[in-house]
């Protein structure tokens, strides 16, 4: 994160957001309306389950089908927010 912020601050990237263990640096809207955390210091952006959720439906997969079910068991994910984004982004879930 550190190294992240570092390429942020010099003009590297513009911004970022993590999305499990990966720095997604190409979807514009999920890293528009991640949540700002801070871990020992450090601080970076997580983006939203609805996005992270999409993101694994569109890479496709069946543990990635079970770790969205895992967000929607953990009452984590807006049904209707996760509707949206699959419609405008046509990702067939």
């Amino acid at each position: 994160m550190r190294v992240l912020n570092e390429l942020e601050h010099e003009g590297v990237v513009e911004t970022y957001a993590m999305g499990g263990a990966m720095a997604m640096l190409f979807w514009d809207e999920a890293i528009a309306t991640a949540a700002a955390q801070e871990l020992d210091g450090v601080p970076f952006r997580v983006m939203r389950p609805e996005h992270l959720a999409a993101l694994w439906l569109q890479a496709g997969g069946a543990k990635r089908r079970e770790r969205v079910e895992l967000l929607r068991q953990a009452g984590v994910v807006d049904e209707s927010t996760l509707a949206d984004l699959l419609t405008r982004h046509r990702v067939v879930a």
